[in-house]
């Protein structure tokens, strides 16, 4: 996670959109080998969530903590239109849900250290 950190910002994005397509791909298949719509076995969409979650934020244990938390209650709560994304079919389906709970993580996150620096 903190090694991203020291990339340029189009390495860090190009990094994280490989993830994603090799997370829909890997979530697509395992989906069809393993006969269930999430299979709990595969966490690639995990990761690619939360490198969402901390993309360009300062990198410390404060913000990766606060970043877990807030993306697993995202990812749990599955608030409007996270819940709806696990209707898309395929592996595309596993994945958009935990990349738009780490995208509202990440907007959260930063509102937090906002206001903690005013």
């Amino acid at each position: 996670m903190f090694g991203l950190t020291y990339l340029e910002l189009g390495t860090k994005a190009l990094i994280i959109a490989i993830l994603i397509v090799v997370a829909i791909l890997v979530s697509g298949r395992s989906k069809e080998l393993l006969g269930h719509d999430d299979p709990s076995a595969v966490v690639i969409d995990e990761v690619a969530g939360f490198l969402l979650t901390m993309f360009l934020l300062p990198p410390s244990w404060l913000t990766l903590g606060i970043g877990f938390i807030l993306f697993r209650a995202f990812d749990i709560l599955k608030p409007y239109p996270i819940r709806q994304m696990e209707r898309v079919r395929g592996g595309a389906g596993i994945v958009l849900d935990d990349l738009i709970a780490g995208i509202y993580a990440n907007v959260c996150l930063r509102l937090m250290l906002r206001l903690i620096e005013c």
